[in-house]
């Protein structure tokens, strides 16, 4: 994961990164969405706002975490990756604010 990430770091694409590691792309968009989970890589340079506030919603209501839904429920424009980085982000949105309220309740 991490010489993945280091690659993407150095200006590589997500295709790049696969071929020099010769692993398929969704490998390396499985490292990267782990960055993601960890705040380490912005979702926004990934996806647009737009797409994550309709993936986020989809499992927000069906609270779900099955792609295969989502990807059917959602259709072409949304790819398996943006599933991926889009559920990463949401928890890490998570884990913040869990994070955030024992804070607050410890103060």
């Amino acid at each position: 994961r991490q010489i993945s990430y280091d690659l993407l770091k150095e200006g590589k694409t997500t295709k790049e990164i696969a071929k020099i590691r010769a692993m398929s792309i969704q490998t390396i968009e499985g490292h990267l969405a782990h960055f993601i989970g960890k705040g380490e890589l912005d979702i926004f340079s990934f996806i647009s706002p737009e797409k994550l506030d309709t993936i986020s919603d989809y499992f927000i209501q069906n609270n779900t975490r099955k792609l295969s839904d989502a990807k059917a429920a959602l259709g072409y424009g949304i790819s398996y990756a943006d599933l991926r980085y889009t559920l990463k982000h949401l928890e890490f949105k998570r884990l913040s604010e869990l994070s955030r309220d024992t804070e607050t309740q410890s103060v």
